[in-house]
């Protein structure tokens, strides 16, 4: 018989009900697919007997729990991600009790698995919290005000985002939507952003490619005439740039052209999307309110983009720097780990 019933049973005889009432109990809420009878009586009765635990007794060819556990564990030591079922198959267990026994007896618990971006060693957990630190101490001496602190990155695109659930009456059929997939219209977009505001919107040409020469000639030059229009006299100088280690980013010309025009590089920890406000906040944001919407070229793809932009309130962008400065300090924290 199920663990459950038993549990139910137990848990029935406990508060004083008779076998009716327990075998009744039991109909309400499995909707009848229950037990028999007798066996519902037989539960009962063992417990009222003294019975305390809801195993079966020890029987002629079954192994004791202690073996039990041993074979468990040996299966566990060679496939650490088998399920129940493959446990059953691997040592001639019952599902039932291999599940009884990892959770009530082992004390166990199934652990569904974290995605993490990369499987990253302790070497790259250190420069994680060192990196963390540095970002941390330049984000807490702009407290309050991020206007000069610029992050940005690339990401594609689709030209179509379809809502995946819609109302529909009870007899219609399940509608369809095309997948996505690596030939589907797509555009490579440039964001950039501070405190103050959106700053680059850039989507790259059809048939260009997204290299240093086009960060230096497209993507650097938009940032740097934004901040004229503020600090005529020192344009971007001193302003901080927080891009991650694309090699767009890292070449010797992109590196010279941030020096030329006085920006200062922000370092940004290796393998880490989940401390990049891009990754962990736009981009997702923007496809997100995209849903529903098709596309016919580029251009309405992208005017869409700044309008959803534009809509952001610039309390939304104060708040994402906050929620940096939050992540930094729990991967601190946390010796390197992922968020």
């Amino acid at each position: 018989m199920n663990m459950e019933f038993r549990f139910v049973i137990h848990y029935c005889y406990l508060r004083g009900l008779s076998g009716d009432q327990t075998l009744n109990e039991m109909e309400k809420a499995y909707n009848h697919n229950v037990p028999g009878r007798a066996t519902v009586f037989r539960w009962l009765k063992k417990f009222k007997e003294g019975k305390m635990d809801i195993d079966d007794e020890p029987r002629s060819g079954k192994p004791p729990i202690q073996e039990n556990k041993l074979a468990i564990l040996n299966a566990l030591e060679k496939e650490p991600y088998a399920s129940t079922y493959r446990i059953e198959e691997l040592t001639g267990i019952n599902q039932s009790t291999v599940w009884t026994t990892l959770t009530h007896q082992m004390h166990y618990k199934l652990f569904i698995c974290k995605w993490v971006p990369y499987k990253i060693d302790n070497k790259i957990k250190e420069k994680r919290v060192e990196l963390s630190k540095l970002i941390l101490d330049t984000l807490n001496k702009g407290a309050g005000n991020w206007s000069n602190i610029i992050t940005g990155d690339e990401s594609w695109f689709f030209w179509r985002y379809d809502k995946q659930q819609l109302w529909l009456p009870e007899n219609s059929e399940r509608p369809q939507i095309p997948k996505t997939n690596i030939g589907s219209e797509k555009s490579l977009f440039s964001i950039y952003f501070s405190a103050r505001g959106v700053i680059v919107c850039d989507s790259l040409p059809k048939n260009a490619r997204f290299n240093s020469s086009y960060f230096v000639e497209t993507i650097l030059p938009q940032i740097e005439s934004f901040y004229k229009k503020f600090r005529p006299s020192n344009g971007c100088k001193n302003v901080i740039l927080h891009i991650d280690n694309a090699r767009p980013h890292n070449s010797l010309i992109s590196k010279a052209k941030i020096e030329e025009f006085g920006l200062k590089r922000m370092k940004h920890p290796p393998y880490s999307p989940d401390l990049s406000p891009c990754d962990f906040w736009l981009f997702g944001y923007l496809k997100e309110k995209l849903k529903g919407n098709h596309f016919t070229c580029q251009e309405d793809l992208k005017n869409k983009i700044i309008q959803i932009l534009n809509e952001i309130p610039k309390n939304q962008f104060n708040s994402v720097y906050e929620e940096w400065i939050k992540r930094l300090k729990q991967v601190i924290k946390t010796g390197g780990e992922y968020i």
